[in-house]
């Protein structure tokens, strides 16, 4: 295999330092539909989704992180509050958790998270 080293990347317009991509970009991002039969409605190295209970959803990793120790951003539609379920957070998969206002799981139609972090 080959390997192509540079410092910059340019569209004739910007350039951006590569160290920006590889230690700055989001490594996994998705939006899933958690209402119904769950579902990727878009993503970026994702692997599969697991229903693991109502309001609980496990997103599988194509490529796994370096650690656990990555940064996690979550969001779902209104009323919602979101949270880690860290009993699944490992370096190929985390979790997702959605409360209603009142405190009870509940499953959104528009739930996102966005990791950030080394790859492995």
């Amino acid at each position: 295999m080959s390997t192509l080293e540079v410092s910059n990347l340019n569209d004739g317009t910007t350039t951006v330092a590569t160290t920006f991509v590889t230690n700055g970009a989001c490594k996994v991002w998705n939006n899933i539909k958690q209402t119904g039969t769950q579902a990727i409605q878009d993503s970026f190295n994702v692997s599969s989704i697991t229903d693991t209970a109502v309001g609980f959803t496990t997103t599988s990793f194509t490529s796994a992180m370096n650690n656990t120790g990555y940064s996690i951003a979550a969001c779902s539609e209104y009323n919602t509050m979101q949270g880690i379920n860290t009993a699944v957070s490992a370096v190929g998969a985390n979790g997702i958790v959605n409360l209603n206002s009142g405190g009870s799981y509940e499953d959104r139609d528009d739930t996102s998270i966005q990791i950030m972090g080394d790859l492995a």
